[in-house]
């Protein structure tokens, strides 16, 4: 894949939340009626669930998805977080390494994405 001339996608801030939700699609009504959201984009995914969806709010872009379980979102209870902390750097790789060097924990190997980000 080509390194992109700018790695944060038109629009969004260094740093980007994203949720796993029960019922992504009442979440983007929601926002819609609560703080004024308006719909990006959204991605259906198996069984009627949202597999993405992108929201605006004011100047900042907010991500979700429903939960899929089988997919290893499980719920807090488990201990683990339902959210999904999107991070822009100008080199992934390096980041990466660093990250790894400091003692993260891999959950999902860095590599292309098929919506363009690395």
């Amino acid at each position: 894949m080509a390194k992109a001339k700018n790695p944060i996608p038109p629009g969004f801030h260094t740093l980007t939340a994203h949720l796993a939700v029960n019922g992504a699609a009442k979440y983007i009504d929601f926002l819609t009626k609560a703080f004024g959201a308006t719909e990006v984009n959204r991605a259906p995914g198996p069984g009627g669930k949202l597999m993405h969806a992108l929201v605006k709010i004011g100047d900042s872009l907010l991500m979700f998805a429903d939960i899929f379980p089988e997919f290893g979102s499980p719920p807090i209870a488990l201990g683990h977080w339902p959210i999904v902390l999107t991070l822009y750097v100008p080199d992934a790789d390096a980041a990466f390494k660093r990250a790894v060097d400091a003692g993260c924990t891999v959950s999902m190997p860095l590599s292309d994405q098929f919506w363009g980000d690395r």
